[in-house]
């Protein structure tokens, strides 16, 4: 099974609070990249699930008769 949005969005904030307690500026850069590429594994991995979840639960049928004239 594949790591989740929320997996990565996780591993995200942790990367945010490690850059607020580095010192050094180019570790708390580094820090805040780490995060950065985190957060857009996150965002491909809940598009990716949203396209699954439309294929294997599509929408729900439309109540109204086809012939139905409104």
């Amino acid at each position: 099974m594949s790591p989740s949005a929320e997996d990565f969005r996780k591993r995200a904030d942790e990367c945010y609070r490690l850059s607020t307690r580095l010192r050094n500026p180019e570790h708390t850069s580094f820090a805040l990249y780490l995060a950065a590429a985190w957060l857009a594994l996150a965002e491909q991995a809940a598009r990716k699930q949203a396209v699954i979840d439309s294929v294997i639960s599509p929408p729900p049928p439309d109540d109204q008769p086809k012939d139905h004239i409104k």
